[in-house]
This record gives structure tokens, sequence and C-alpha cells, in this order.
């Protein structure tokens, strides 16, 4: 298999093909690595699986891992003559019901979609002139030994609420602001049984502010803005009691479910409990 995807990159599509790589590893599938990086914003440091990047394409499948919108930029730039010749499937998620219809020409760029959700393969499986199959990511349990609370400042005997929203993303999207507010509106500030801690990636002076701005009343409200180790964030989850998202989540958290938090979501979303 040629595996194609953002394969260094700090951010949940990174950690799919990471995944995608660990899981062909433990079924003992052949595979080389063809890394891309162009059209995202995310820090490209993550180096676990550089020992198996390739210059060009090695065998007869490729698996794409790159979405819709921006799979036709992408072959422009990948090695010449990717596609060709070969089985393309592509991994894709979409996190409305509807698949935008500006974005249905990508499917003559593939013979199948994988897809991580049914939620997913509803909203793109519609009308789509390929197979679309649900193939969940492959899940990465964190090992201990973990850091504690003390480590990241944190109270040590709440019960940890856990958000995380990258300033890279779009903020309307993620709603890290609702979920300060509907902390703030369930807890008094005086609450020391609780907390809320917000992960913030590529912390930014005006995206921070604008949240401390949100959360100074509750001094239950904590935000982490530092740019953390692997083993430091499997650490913050594994502190945590629970994960909170109203975003309407376009993929299941893999990291979620190999750490056992329980999840608090935007109630639109099958995901939560595949």
């Amino acid at each position: 298999v040629n595996l194609v995807g953002y394969i260094r990159a700090e951010m949940g599509l990174g950690e799919a093909v990471r995944g995608e790589a660990a899981a062909l590893t433990a079924a003992g599938v052949p595979f080389v690595i063809i890394d891309h990086q162009a059209g995202s914003p995310a820090r490209m440091q993550d180096a676990s699986w550089v020992h198996r990047i390739a210059d060009e394409p090695v065998f007869d499948t490729n698996i794409l891992h790159i979405n819709a919108d921006l799979l036709p930029q992408a072959l422009e730039q990948l090695p010449d003559g990717l596609t060709r010749g070969r089985r393309n499937i592509g991994v894709w998620t979409w996190e409305l019901p509807e698949f935008p219809r500006e974005w249905r020409g990508s499917f003559g760029l593939v013979d199948e979609v994988w897809v991580p959700s049914t939620f997913v393969r509803d909203a793109i499986g519609e009308d789509a002139p390929v197979p679309v199959h649900v193939v969940p990511h492959a899940v990465r349990r964190p090992r201990p030994p973990f850091l504690g609370r003390e480590h990241f400042g944190l109270p040590p005997d709440a019960f940890q609420f856990l958000a995380m929203y990258d300033t890279q993303s779009v903020m309307e999207r993620k709603n890290p602001q609702g979920t300060i507010e509907a902390f703030t509106r369930a807890f008094e500030p005086g609450d020391e049984r609780v907390s809320l801690v917000l992960k913030v990636n590529s912390a930014g002076d005006r995206e921070v502010t604008a949240l401390r701005e949100l959360a100074q009343t509750h001094p239950n409200i904590h935000l982490v803005t530092d740019t953390l180790s692997r083993h430091a964030v499997d650490s913050l989850m594994h502190s945590s009691d629970a994960f909170v998202s109203l975003f309407i989540e376009r993929l299941f958290r893999p990291w979620m479910l190999a750490s056992g938090l329980d999840c608090a979501g935007c109630g639109n979303c099958n995901v939560l409990s595949q």
C-alpha cells in the first residue's frame, strides 16, 4: 500500500494517517508513506513515521488521506502518475449531513471512499458514484506512566472536563466560547468540585485573550496554551474525567476512546457511541 497524507502533521488528520500506518504494520501489510504537507497550517514536527517515507509510490494501491476539497490540488503536487494504473481509496471526512456539491468532482479521482463513521457515510454516500465504506480510525492506546495533574498546575481532586481547540481551525466551528459559556452556566465560580481545562493549540495572543476574558469570572477554568509533547497530551487526557465537544464531530475521537473518557457532545453525532 502507498499511504498518502499528512504523516507529520500535529492535527487530527495527521493522527489518522499515523493510526493507519500502525494498523498496516500490525497487520503485516507492506507499505510506504508518501508525505504531503501543502494546504495544512498545522505544525509538521511529528517524526514517528519518517523512516517509512518514500519519494515515489511502490505498490498498486493508494490510500489517500486527503479530503475531497483538497484532493485535486494535492494530486498536482504529489509524485507524477501517483494514481495512474492504481486502485485509489480516498479517506474523507465531513461534518454536516449534506456533502458539498462543489466537491463531488473528487469522486472521479478515486475508486472508493473510506469514512470513519456512519454519520460521514450517510453524508458522503448519498448519490455517491463509487462505494463508500465505514472504516473506523485505528486507535493508538497511550502508554503509561503518565504525568499527573500537578505537572500542568491543575487541581488534583476536581472532576476535570477537557476541551481542545486549534486556532488554525475556525473558531465558530469548534466553538470554544460555547464550551466556556456552558461551564459557567452550569457551575459557580467557587465550585472546587469541578474544573474545565481548555487546551489551545497554535495559541495566538488575540484568540487567547478573548478566551481568557470569557473565563475570567471562573477561576476553575484553566487554559493550557503551551506546545505539549505527545506524551504530555496523552497525560492531560488521562488525567481528565470527561471530554467536551460542541463541535459536530466529523470523526470519532480515537484518543478519547483509548483514554476511557466519557464525552459530553453536541447531541447530533452518532460517532460518540461508535
